[in-house]
């Protein structure tokens, strides 16, 4: 090859590189980029529908847990007339935890608790039960679970737990 051929052969490569890219090209590039935008812009927003969490929600206050109120210790007639002396505290719920009133202040509308409701429960619930069941495997947990039971009837807003704070059988 000679001298001139070689140097014709650069001019010409040259030449494609200065030269403008064909108009179909350019268009396929912008119509690319384009949808590059309208994906990526899509998938941010779903993107936020589905990680972003709701607007500050507030929870029923019928589930989550208030204040525990004590229950003064009692002594329990048994069925097979033993004893039992059981003190018991209740998880109240939001709503039906007790309201903190100012001093002075009116009372109309604020929650109060009446122990006596519980106090009620827990006869009737133990009075029906024996020490037999009571000492069996699981016996005061089911005696439990009926009085969560009963003291929910008694207690709107409802009570989430019962604990018990003294259990002695004779």
């Amino acid at each position: 090859m000679s001298q001139s051929t070689a140097a014709l052969h650069e001019n010409h490569g040259a030449a494609q590189a200065e030269a403008p890219a064909a108009p179909g090209k350019s268009r396929k590039r912008v119509i690319l980029a384009v949808v590059a935008v309208v994906v990526l812009a899509a998938g941010a927003v779903v993107g936020m529908k589905v990680f972003a969490s709701p607007a500050a929600k507030e929870p029923d206050p019928a589930t989550v847990p208030g204040t525990i109120e004590k229950i003064d210790s009692m002594t329990v007639n048994l069925a097979d007339g033993r004893y039992l002396k059981v003190g018991v505290a209740l998880q109240l719920s939001k709503k039906a935890s007790p309201t903190q009133v100012a001093e002075g202040a009116s009372t109309e509308g604020a929650v109060t608790f009446d122990p006596a409701k519980a106090q009620d429960a827990v006869i009737t619930v133990f009075g029906r039960r024996t020490y037999g069941q009571l000492l069996a495997a699981g016996g005061r947990e089911k005696a439990q679970g009926a009085l969560l039971k009963e003291v929910n009837k008694r207690y709107t807003g409802g009570v989430l737990g019962v604990y018990f704070t003294e259990f002695l059988m004779q």
